[in-house]
């Protein structure tokens, strides 16, 4: 059954209005697999379902995958500091032993 008919039947029965919101005819749903966009309210309880879980799983998908991208970048920005003070002691290091060795010759 269309959402639409059971927002009706939803109204009849609590005998209230259905919020204006709720009727709103540009609320669209965009199906990947038919690569068009549909009503929500001509949607079918059952197919309304399905597509939210599947967007509330593929939500979920790219949640975590964005955590794990920024906990890699946060691994990799450490690595590279690492990196960077390590040949930055080097520098100073061999600064040190040619003006050591060159005080040493003198």
């Amino acid at each position: 059954m269309q959402i639409k008919k059971l927002l009706k039947i939803q109204s009849l029965i609590e005998e209230r209005a259905v919020p204006s919101d709720m009727l709103d005819e540009g609320l669209t749903y965009w199906s990947e697999t038919h690569s068009t966009s549909f009503k929500i309210l001509d949607m079918h309880l059952i197919h309304f379902i399905r597509a939210f879980s599947k967007m509330q799983e593929k939500l979920f998908t790219l949640e975590a995958e964005k955590e794990a991208e920024e906990s890699m970048r946060k691994q990799l920005s450490e690595h590279i500091e690492t990196d960077k003070w390590q040949q930055f002691c080097k520098e100073i290091y061999e600064k040190i032993k040619s003006t050591n060795f060159k005080i040493g010759r003198n």
